[in-house]
């Protein structure tokens, strides 16, 4: 063994720190580096190894996004299927109901006006009172 040999022996990396997954497959392809972050946790708080392999790219230069074509989140091949139907369990989850924007405005709008013009009522007649003692309090001060 060289010197050149003994210095990278001494600088490289144990195999230890890196988990080999066995046959990874493309479970899901993200948009940005945070969903695929908040997939992966949700998929090892389940037990499922994953695996980002673009991850350390992207955090340094994030604009190769879109040159690699988004973020690919694998998983092993036998976990694929249950990792598959958590995501799509997550999924339905997360999705947004669609709503009737314009029955939401007739059925609160008469209320609403009600509503301002009372506050408005109060709010003036507090004023006013407000007033007046301020007139009582300076015509007292003044005799």
């Amino acid at each position: 063994m060289n010197y050149f040999e003994a210095f990278l022996e001494i600088f490289r990396p144990p195999l230890c720190i890196y988990k080999v997954m066995k046959d990874p497959k493309n479970l899901h392809i993200y948009d940005n580096l945070i969903e695929a972050e908040g997939a992966k946790s949700f998929l090892e708080a389940h037990g499922i190894t994953t695996t980002l392999p673009d991850r350390h790219a992207l955090y340094h230069q994030p604009h190769l996004i879109g040159v690699l074509g988004g973020v690919r989140l694998q998983v092993a091949s036998e976990n694929y299927i249950q990792a598959k139907e958590l995501l799509e369990q997550i999924e339905k989850r997360s999705q947004l109901k669609v709503v009737d924007v314009d029955s939401i405005r007739e059925r609160y709008s008469e209320d609403r006006k009600r509503t301002s013009v009372k506050w408005l009522a109060r709010i003036f007649s507090a004023g006013v009172v407000i007033y007046w003692v301020w007139v009582l309090a300076q015509h007292l001060k003044d005799s």
